[in-house]
């Protein structure tokens, strides 16, 4: 069984132009099959790709906080 990686319904396959897709009814969109054996493996994965990118926006906004303190320490100097 294939479930949609948005809402995790139930995938209706379709026909359409001598192509197979897959279709979410609640979503009412074609969706891709992912690959994985679960959904709850597919929020993992995200889950863990949007951790890294809040880590490295963290870390790239203490750097210009950094440096726009250094800066208005050497004008005062």
């Amino acid at each position: 069984m294939n479930y949609c990686p948005c809402c995790q319904d139930k995938l209706l396959c379709h026909i359409s132009n001598n192509h197979v897709y897959w279709f979410c009814p609640s979503c009412w969109q074609a969706m891709p099959v992912c690959p994985l054996p679960n959904y709850h493996s597919f929020t993992e994965v995200i889950s863990t790709k949007l951790a890294k990118m809040h880590q490295e926006l963290e870390k790239s906004t203490l750097i210009s906080d950094e440096c726009a303190t250094n800066s208005s320490k050497l004008t005062l100097v």
